[in-house]
């Protein structure tokens, strides 16, 4: 896993976010592409990157969101994370 420093905002609740980690591409490298999918610390909402700001995914970008089993299991980890601290950063 690579992690990257940005600076931007979820687009739900905007918590300024100041790293992105690559879990799901094949082509580690470089940062998140438009399109990527981000999880937010705080929320737990997905967003998505263009032009290296978040954004609210599109209706079929949340239909394949739901389909992503990498996603899905992140998800869960933050859910997990959230209920053994009993909060979230």
């Amino acid at each position: 896993m690579e992690t990257y420093e940005f600076d931007h905002q979820c687009a739900y609740c905007g918590k300024q976010l100041t790293h992105a980690s690559q879990i799901n591409r094949d082509d580690y490298g470089h940062g998140p592409a438009d399109g990527d999918a981000a999880i937010c610390i705080k929320c737990g909402n997905i967003s998505v990157f263009e032009n290296l700001k978040l954004r609210k995914p599109t209706l079929i970008e949340l239909i394949e969101i739901d389909e992503d089993e990498n996603i899905t299991a992140q998800r869960q980890a933050w859910a997990q994370m959230v209920k053994e601290t009993g909060g979230v950063p």
